[in-house]
Formats: C-alpha cells, structure tokens, sequence
C-alpha cells in the first residue's frame, strides 16, 4: 500500500466538443439534436452550430468558449430560432456573408444570452415575428453592426427585447447609402440596470418602439433621426 499518504493522480477528462451529463458527441449539432427536455449542453472546445432550425428547448453551457454560426442551409440561409435557444458562458459570433437575415425568429422564438455571453452579428440583423422575445442578462452583451438593412426588425404587433442585469445591447452603423436602414423597428424594450446604444443608422435609431429605462443608460445618437415614435407606442 502506499504508505505516503498520497491519492492516486485523477485521470484526465477525454476532450469533448460537446457533451449532455456524461455522454459526448463530435459535433454541438448532434447533442442538439439530442437533447431532450431540460438537459444543457455543454460545450468542450470551439465549435461550429449549423442545425439551421431550432424547434426545441436549447441550452448551451459554453463554457468560455466560442460557438461559430455560418450561414445556414435553409430555405433564407438564417438560423431560424421557432423555440428557445439559450447561451450562457458563451461568446457566439455569426458569420453570414449573403443571407438577408442572421437570424430569423418566430412567435414562440426566444433567444437568451446570459452569464457573460457575448453574441456579434454583422452584416445582415435579426427579423423577429410578432411575441418573439430576446433576452441579453446576466452581464452579457449583444452587439449588431455593420448591417446593410435594419439590424434588428420586428412585425408590426411587436417583438420583445429585455436588456437586464449589467447587459448591453449595441446596435451601430445600420446603412448602404440608399437611406432605408433603421437601428431597431417594431420593438418593445426594457432596459434595466443595463446600457442600450444605437448610433451610425442611416435613417433612423428606433423606429416604433417601446422603450422603458429602468436605472440605465441608452445612447441613441448620430442616426438620420433618433426616435420616431407612433400612436399608442410608450417611450
């Protein structure tokens, strides 16, 4: 026996790329399409999620790393979130070059980023049917730049954006010189203890939106025109 006292060393953990409790998977794709209920996924090494379609409860523990989303291989070439998607601990960056849309949500889509994830989206923005729902908590970051249309743009009975807990959301620099593209359109926005900035859009910043400011700050400036407002909408 060894007498010194000493715990035989821990075997070393087999690398993953992704993993649900103790069964691991080659691809972030496989465990997502595995998934059942409210299991996580957790994320072992950079990775690339190309599912094109969530239908279902998704959760994602990316534990510090960075989740790559290319353009899709669906019928408008966006990730298309009908359900609920969810990234904690995670740095999401998209990267679709031709694709209209980044992301397109429906009714029942929600997409969260929370405990200090960060998400880019460059180029083409987020289109949102009417009740869908972005969550940007837990200190985390979303950031929509560069768009040649409206980076962020919901039908006309409103989408929801909820920016909370030492989160931020910036939207800048929406234009392509033909004067069409706004910042956010169609939006209900809660910003509490958080930071909301719109700058650099061609036309105008917000577009028809609901904006609530609960200990925070938002910068809306340099835009064609800041805020246009419309009957029955609340600033």
């Amino acid at each position: 026996s060894d007498s010194s006292g000493e715990s035989a060393p821990t075997p070393a953990e087999e690398p993953f790329v992704a993993k649900i409790g103790t069964q691991t998977y080659k691809t972030l794709d496989e465990a997502i399409e595995a998934v059942q209920g409210d299991e996580v996924i957790e994320v072992g090494e950079d990775c690339t999620l190309t599912v094109g379609t969530i239908e279902k409860a998704v959760v994602i523990n990316g534990k510090g790393h960075t989740i790559s989303i290319p353009e899709q291989d669906t019928d408008n070439h966006a990730l298309k979130i009908n359900a609920s998607l969810t990234f904690n601990k995670a740095n999401v960056v998209f990267t679709n070059e031709n694709a209209e849309w980044t992301v397109t949500m429906s009714g029942n889509g929600v997409l969260t980023l929370d405990e200090g994830s960060t998400c880019i989206i460059e180029k083409h923005g987020i289109y949102a049917d009417n009740y869908a729902t972005i969550n940007v908590k837990g200190g985390s970051k979303l950031t929509v730049q560069n768009t040649s249309y409206t980076a962020l743009m919901a039908d006309k009975e409103f989408a929801n954006l909820n920016i909370e807990g030492d989160s931020e959301v910036i939207v800048d620099r929406a234009e392509n010189k033909n004067g069409v593209p706004n910042g956010i359109n169609n939006f209900k926005i809660k910003v509490v203890n958080s930071t909301l900035t719109v700058t650099d859009c061609e036309k105008q910043g917000l577009v028809r939106c609901w904006l609530t400011l609960d200990n925070s700050n938002a910068e809306i400036s340099n835009n064609g025109i800041g805020i246009s407002g419309n009957n029955r909408t609340d600033v």
